[in-house]
C-alpha cells in the first residue's frame, strides 16, 4: 500500500495518497513514460522507489487496458458509496459501471464524472442528491430497485435518453433538470414528483406516472416537446406553473377509463384546465382487461358476451344471476367484499381486471304438499308427507280404481309428470292432482317435452 508518495510529471506535483486511487490520479494525468522519467530524474533508484515504480506501472497498464470495461469502483460486498467518494477528479476510469452489491449511493458520489457513459446498479435503493450531477456523457442508467432519487441526482446529464425507474416512489427537486436528450420517463409507482424535477428537458416526449399523488412547481417547465402524459385514477395535486412554457394544445392527457369526472371536479384540474389539452383519452390497464365471476352458494350466472377474458377496453358485460331451488340471490360483491349491486340482472363496463361474486343463500323454509284426485271414483292420491323443508325429497302416489288408469300429475298448469310414484325435491308450496281416465280409452298424450325445467305433456284435442 502506498501512502503520501509524491510524483513530479509534466511539471505538476501529484500526491498519491493511497493505492486504490493511484490509477485515477497518476495514470490519468501522466503517461507511463512521464512516470518512469520522473522516477529516474528523481535521483538514485532505491529499492523502495523501484517497488513504487513497479506498482505504478502495473496500475497504469491495468487502468489503461480497462478504460471502457464494465467494473465497480468499490470492492465486492460493500453496500454504500459514500458522499463525493468518486467526485471529479476521483472519477472511475471505466466508462461503464456495474455494481451488484451497492444499495446506497451517497450525495455527489459521481459528480462531474464526464467520461461515464452507462451505469447499472441492480440492487441500489437510494440515490443521493447530485449523485450523478453533470455527468454529461451519461447515456444509459439502470436502477431496477431504486425507490428514492435525490435532488439533482441526474441534473445536467445532457446525454441521458431514457429514465426507467420501475420501483421509484419519490423524485427529488431538479432530479432530471437539464437532461436535454431525455425522451421518455417511466415511473409506474412514483408518488411524489418534487419541484423542477424535469425542468428544461426539452426533448422529453412521454411521461408515465399512474400513481403520482403530487407534482411540484415548474416540474415540467420548458419541456417544449412534451406530447403525452399518463396519470392515474386519482388526480395528482399540482404545484404552480407545472407546465410553464409547454404548449398543452400539443399534449394528450391519458387517464383511466371512468375517471374523467373525478378530474373535472378536482381543484388542481377542473374542466377549464382539461380543455387546454389536445385531447383527454381514457385507457384501460391492462389494455385488454378480464372479468371473472365467482359463485357463492348454489346458482348460475349467464354473461353476455359469454367470454369475458381479454376484452376490449370498456366493454359492457351483461350478467344474469339465477338461483337454484331453495336458494335466493343476495346481490353482487366486488373482490374486496364491498357491495356492487342487488340486482339479479346487471351491466358492468370492464376497464381493469376485475373479479365479482354472485351471492346465493339457502332459503330456510317449510313448504306444504297436498294431493287430490281429478275423480275419486276413478282413483285416489297420497303423499309421503304433508309438509317438508325446502330441498327435501318427497313423493306422491296415484292408485287407480278397477277399470281406470293413471294419466299423470297436474300442478294446475298442466301435466308435469306421468311417473308413479312421482319423487321430487320440494321447493315451494305444492298442490298436485292425480289425473285418471277410462282404461279403455286410448292415451290422450300426444307428446312430452321438457321446457325450462318443466315437463310439458300435450294431449290430443
Amino acid at each position: 500500500m502506498l501512502n503520501t508518495t509524491k510524483y513530479q510529471g509534466n511539471g505538476a506535483l501529484i500526491e498519491h495518497s493511497d493505492y486504490a486511487s493511484s490509477s485515477n490520479t497518476i495514470c490519468s494525468k501522466n503517461t507511463t513514460s512521464d512516470v518512469v522519467e520522473t522516477a529516474i530524474r528523481g535521483g538514485i533508484l532505491t529499492t523502495s522507489r523501484v517497488v513504487v515504480l513497479i506498482h505504478i506501472l502495473i496500475m497504469c497498464a491495468f487502468a489503461t487496458a480497462n478504460l471502457s470495461a464494465q467494473s465497480c469502483p468499490v470492492a465486492s460486498g460493500i453496500p454504500t458509496i459514500t458522499n463525493y467518494q468518486f467526485q471529479s477528479p476521483l472519477c472511475p476510469m471505466a466508462t461503464s459501471i456495474l455494481c451488484n452489491d451497492v444499495i446506497n449511493i451517497g450525495s455527489g458520489a459521481f459528480e462531474n464524472c464526464s467520461s461515464l457513459e452507462s451505469v447499472s446498479f441492480p440492487n441500489a435503493e437510494y440515490i443521493g442528491s447530485s449523485a450523478f450531477w453533470n455527468c454529461s456523457s451519461l447515456e444509459s442508467v439502470s436502477f431496477p430497485n431504486a425507490e428514492y432519487i435525490g435532488s439533482g441526482a441526474f441534473m445536467n446529464c445532457s446525454s441521458l435518453e431514457n429514465a426507467d425507474f420501475p420501483l421509484a416512489k419519490s423524485i427529488g427537486n431538479a432530479a432530471f433538470d437539464g437532461c436535454f436528450s431525455l425522451e421518455s420517463a417511466y415511473f409506474p409507482l412514483v408518488v411524489t414528483i418534487d419541484d423542477g424535477a424535469f425542468a428544461d428537458c426539452s426533448n422529453l416526449e412521454n411521461v408515465d406516472f399512474p400513481k403520482a399523488g403530487s407534482i411540484g412547481i415548474i416540474a415540467f417547465e420548458g419541456c417544449t416537446n412534451l406530447n403525452s402524459i399518463k396519470l392515474g385514477a386519482v388526480p395528482p395535486t399540482l404545484g404552480a406553473n407545472v407546465f410553464r412554457y409547454v404548449n398543452l394544445s400539443d399534449v394528450t392527457l391519458h387517464i383511466p377509463a371512468g375517471s374523467r369526472g373525478v378530474y373535472e371536479i378536482h381543484s388542481s384540474w377542473g374542466t377549464t384546465f382539461l380543455s387546454q389539452f389536445a385531447a383527454v383519452e381514457e385507457y384501460c390497464d391492462p389494455a385488454t382487461p378480464s372479468l371473472s365471476v365467482i359463485i357463492s352458494g348454489s346458482g348460475s350466472v349467464v354473461t353476455s358476451p359469454l367470454a369475458t377474458a381479454n376484452l376490449p377496453c370498456s366493454t359492457v358485460v351483461s350478467l344474469t344471476a339465477t338461483a337454484d331451488d331453495c336458494y335466493q340471490f343476495d346481490g353482487w360483491t366486488n373482490a374486496d367484499g364491498s357491495p356492487l349491486s342487488p340486482n339479479a340482472t346487471e351491466t358492468i363496463a370492464v376497464v381493469k381486471d376485475s373479479t365479482i361474486t354472485a351471492n346465493f343463500t339457502l332459503i330456510v323454509a317449510t313448504y306444504t304438499l297436498s294431493v287430490s284426485s281429478n275423480n275419486p271414483a276413478m282413483g285416489t292420491a297420497s303423499s309421503s308427507v304433508s309438509s317438508e323443508t325446502c330441498g327435501s325429497s318427497v313423493s306422491v302416489t296415484a292408485t287407480p280404481n278397477a277399470g281406470y288408469k293413471f294419466v299423470g300429475w297436474d300442478d294446475g298448469g298442466g301435466i308435469v309428470s306421468n311417473a308413479n310414484p312421482h319423487i321430487f325435491n320440494i321447493a315451494a308450496n305444492t298442490s298436485l292432482t292425480a289425473v285418471f281416465d277410462d282404461a279403455k280409452k286410448k292415451s290422450r298424450i300426444k307428446k312430452i317435452n321438457v321446457k325450462k325445467g318443466r315437463l310439458i305433456i300435450t294431449p290430443q284435442p
